[in-house]
């Protein structure tokens, strides 16, 4: 059993050494994007070569022996010096001894650096945080160091780049030189976890790291997990013990090694020297030998003299030749006991290569550790999940996704447009996880999305089948150098029963279902999920409420900071529940309700810095003109601080029950919170959401209470018979805008009282014919895929035409280089409805051509001979037959 202050030492491991580090190397990656390119700038790298054999560093020339020499202390004179003792002096001044600076880089960092074998590419995944911290420190762009310096902890009010980098330095030191206790008192715990936390944030924002920090924070740590994070642990503490024991080793090598090579230059000074004193004593002694012989013929009385003279010579050259050997002798002791010293320490070269073996032999192992775990995570995750709104299935791709990210490496590509972002982004040298969230629609399946999916499911096919390759591969204990791409995938129970779309093997040949007997929560997972956001008391007062709930997870997070009885009314009758609590908000505070407005209006995210003083003052486009408009509604005054705090306040309170905060963004928290919200808030307010909100929301959300009767459990926004024009002039605005699935694929197309009266409205209008004569002639450029419409250069040509044979109104009447007679036949193939038929007979009446091909090759009469449709193939057979007799 772990206990509290052991599970506090190695929640902080695993904060510093899961988090902390991928945030530094992120903050790393956006200055030095091309490391390798930047670790061979000829200055970078100079920089780092005197980092790793420091250049000498200067000392004295003289000494005070030396000095004293050329300039006595008083009382005394200088003498002359001859010219063996000038030599001397020299000789003594320039073999000056040399040091080095300490050295920074050793060996092993070189070579991650720059590898032996030549050029490769080098990544900021190579590098270990004191290797990244070193080139934040020394390579161009620098990083500011803080006034405490890089190795010492810096004051809590710093919260500069350098201030954060020397955080994550210090405390890594810190665990190392802890690690044999392996405990942490809650008190420092909650200190080290805020100082780490704010490091972390500061070097980087992103929602990645955002979401790493909260499951750091969270995470169960099993006893699998505590045991790999203290063999973790050991094993960086024993690697750190073994790269100091090596530098340590390095330096006294090094210093050995200097010491070797000055002794040698002074022994080659010395040798140097005698030969120039040998060379001038014999010079004198000639000299003398000349001069008395010279003189003994001239003067024959200084004979004496002259012999003493030459014998004194004589005995000044013996005595000299002493002291040299003398001096020499010592000399060579000295170098003998430092060529002993080197020699044992170059023996014992063996035991340093025993010591990088074992450091090695740890890296591999803590490697294989890690291997494993991610095998285990790769194997355990599957493909495609589907079940009912609120039961977790983004929440399950999203942790899927993040786990393939942190233990395996993956690159995460949410796909935001369909299957056109796998084909742009994918990369078959990369490790990839794609993960598209509600496929083909939320409410109804979308008909164009999933033809777009069939229209690459060949492709998608190609690029996922990967995966089954990849593991054969490893059933054949081979291995591939890149895994293979993954695809996650969440969709509604009711779209995934859909027969069409069961007939995209990809999205059905590997799944699970949520709500399954085998996947449900089970009761100990519900437990767990409710002591999450509950305390003891009120969850031991709802157990008997709590077995038969749909959506049980979004449930348990709306019950946070509620009471006892407002939690059992919620999961007793949780719509009931939500919609009560949205109509207290909208009758109690206005500031509540205008945040959720604006959230459901601005459904891709409300950010909260439109709400300064500047942007106010200085907001001229449309998006902030909705914010005006809006915000006049509940009388608030953006002009006025009091106001927007009042507003900001707001959308605090609300959030973690109905909006969730990204970055400064709020967005509501669920998608069925936004459709019971959104309803609710539009039925107050319906002229205002049919003048700003988006055309999608336009489309899905209102019914007319003239065309049909409404019940509540529709839950649509009910307009009257004198709120019917204004949305049909909200639904020619956009078609103005080249906008047009908020008219020609609207939901109440359904009711044939609803296109009389579009029809009727378009016909009264000139604008209307203008608008749609153009529409129909020029052609509208969109991306179509979900719920997502937008001008692009990839785009799909569309007419309003084109789109009501696709939705088979030929009263009224995304195609990618498709006639609107090649569009119904592609769609009759998956609905074989009547009215199909019957749009099939209207365009050929209006004389649609029949032969003509798509950029496929194909006519209508292919595609319906294709899809085995006789309805159609016999019409378009005697459409056929017609024309050739006619011609005849």
């Amino acid at each position: 059993m772990v206990s509290k202050e052991e599970d506090n030492f190695l929640r902080i491991v695993y904060l510093h050494y899961r988090v902390a580090t991928g945030a530094l190397t992120n903050f790393f990656d956006k200055l030095h994007p091309s490391l390798s390119a930047d670790l061979n700038i000829p200055g970078n790298k100079a920089i780092l070569q005197d980092l790793y054999i420091p250049p000498p560093r200067k000392k004295r020339f003289l000494y005070r022996g030396q000095w004293d020499t050329l300039y006595p202390p008083a009382g005394k004179f200088l003498e002359e010096k001859s010219s063996l003792s000038r030599t001397m002096g020299y000789s003594v001044s320039s073999s000056r001894l040399v040091s080095r600076k300490k050295r920074v880089l050793y060996r092993g960092q070189w070579d991650t650096l720059y590898p032996p074998p030549g050029p490769t590419t080098v990544t900021s995944a190579d590098l270990d945080l004191t290797l990244i911290v070193c080139l934040l420190r020394n390579i161009p762009p620098l990083v500011t160091e803080p006034s405490t310096g890089f190795d010492n902890l810096p004051p809590p009010h710093d919260k500069s780049d350098g201030a954060n980098i020397a955080r994550l330095k210090y405390y890594k030191n810190f665990l190392v030189s802890h690690s044999k206790d392996g405990t942490l008192p809650n008190a420092d715990f909650v200190r080290i976890w805020s100082e780490l936390e704010q490091a972390i944030t500061g070097l980087d924002n992103s929602l990645a790291t955002a979401a790493s920090l909260k499951d750091a924070k969270t995470k169960m740590l099993d006893n699998s997990m505590v045991q790999m994070l203290s063999t973790q642990m050991q094993l960086v503490t024993k690697v750190s013990n073994f790269e100091e024991e090596l530098k340590h080793i390095s330096s006294h090598i090094d210093k050995d090694v200097q010491e070797k090579k000055q002794l040698k230059q002074i022994t080659e000074t010395l040798d140097e020297k005698m030969k120039i004193k040998e060379d001038s004593f014999e010079m004198e002694y000639k000299e003398c030998k000349e001069n008395v012989d010279r003189l003994s013929e001239r003067l024959d009385t200084s004979e004496v003299q002259m012999y003493e003279r030459v014998e004194k010579s004589k005995k000044e050259k013996e005595d000299f030749v002493k002291d040299v050997q003398s001096l020499c002798s010592l000399i060579q002791v000295d170098i003998t006991k430092h060529e002993e010293r080197i020699a044992a320490l170059e023996n014992s070269s063996g035991t340093l290569q025993e010591i990088q073996r074992d450091v090695d032999s740890l890296k591999r192992k803590l490697d294989t550790l890690k291997e494993e775990i991610k095998k285990q995570v790769e194997d355990h995750i599957p493909p495609h999940i589907r079940g009912s709104s609120g039961c977790g299935k983004s929440s399950n791709i999203h942790h899927a996704a993040l786990h393939l990210r942190d233990s395996l490496e993956y690159e995460i590509i949410p796909v935001l447009t369909g299957p056109t972002d796998i084909m742009n982004y994918y990369n078959e040298n990369k490790k990839q996880v794609f993960v598209v969230d509600d496929i083909c629609g939320k409410e109804t399946i979308n008909m164009q999305t999933l033809q777009t999916w069939r229209d690459y499911s060949e492709k998608m096919e190609k690029i996922f089948k990967v995966a089954e390759k990849d593991v054969a591969s490893k059933n054949d204990k081979t291995v591939s150098k890149v895994s293979s791409p993954k695809l996650l995938v969440s969709c509604r129970l009711h779209i995934y029963k859909e027969a069409q779309f069961q007939r995209i093997t990809l999205f059905t040949k590997k799944e699970c279902n949520l709500l399954s007997p085998e996947l449900c929560l089970l009761e100990a997972e519900r437990m767990h999920m409710l002591h999450k956001y509950l305390p003891d008391d009120i969850i031991d007062n709802i157990k008997q409420v709590t077995e038969n709930v749909d959506y049980f997870p979004l449930l348990c997070k709306l019950s946070k900071d509620k009471t006892s009885e407002e939690v059992r009314k919620l999961f007793t009758a949780p719509l009931i529940s939500i919609k009560q609590n949205i109509n207290n908000i909208i009758n109690e505070n206005k500031q509540q309700f205008c945040a959720l407005v604006l959230c459901i209006i601005f459904n891709d995210g409300f950010d909260t810095d439109w709400l300064k003083l500047g942007s106010v003052s200085e907001r001229k486009n449309m998006k902030t003109d909705k914010l005006e408009y809006i915000a006049e509604e509940f009388d608030i005054d953006l002009s006025k601080q009091k106001h927007r705090n009042s507003l900001k306040a707001g959308f605090s309170t609300l959030n973690g029950t109905y909006l969730k905060l990204r970055g400064t963004e709020y967005r509501m928290i669920h998608d069925k919170i936004y459709k019971m919200a959104a309803v609710i808030c539009g039925q107050h307010l319906t002229e205002c959401f049919i003048k700003y909100a988006p055309a999608i929301f336009i489309r899905d959300n209102f019914i007319f209470e003239s065309v049909t009767k409404v019940h509540e459990n529709d839950n649509l926004i009910v307009l009257s018979k004198d709120e019917e024009e204004d949305y049909f002039e909200r639904l020619l605005c956009d078609l103005t805008k080249h906008v047009i699935i908020s008219t020609f694929n609207n939901y109440q197309l359904i009711y044939q009282t609803f296109r009389d009266k579009l029809i009727s409205f378009l016909k009264r209008k000139n604008e209307a014919n203008t608008v749609l004569t153009k529409l129909d002639t020029e052609g509208c450029k969109t991306i179509k895929d979900g719920d997502l419409e937008y001008l692009s250069d990839k785009h799909y040509f569309t007419t309003p035409l084109v789109e009501s044979a696709t939705t088979g109104y030929f009263d009224i009447c995304n195609t990618k280089g498709n006639s609107p007679l090649h569009a119904v036949s592609i769609f009759n193939k998956y609905l074989m409805a009547k009215r199909f038929i019957e749009t099939v007979k209207a365009l050929l009446a209006w004389k649609a051509d029949v032969t003509l091909r798509n950029k496929n090759g194909q006519t209508p009469l292919d595609i319906a001979r294709a899809s085995r449709c006789k309805e159609l193939v016999n019409l378009f057979e005697e459409n056929l037959q017609l024309k050739e007799s006619q011609l005849k």
